[in-house]
């Protein structure tokens, strides 16, 4: 699993894995997140967020856009 760009996301559908964007998509307001605040108890999200890591994502912040 590498993250390299817009069509390697799509293709390996890491919107499905990303607990973030699950996250994103229940929620109406901004918010904080790192490894420690994101329950990932799949193998795949454990997977995902060592591969983001690699490129330095570690934490960060959302904001959720309903539409």
């Amino acid at each position: 699993m590498q993250l390299h760009g817009h069509s390697s996301i799509i293709e390996h559908r890491y919107e499905d894995i990303d607990p973030v964007v699950g996250l994103a998509r229940s929620s109406q307001r901004a918010f904080q997140w790192d490894r420690r605040t994101l329950r990932l108890p799949s193998a795949s999200q454990q997977r995902f967020f060592a591969e983001a890591a690699k490129f330095r994502i570690h934490s960060g912040a959302t904001v959720p856009i309903q539409g």
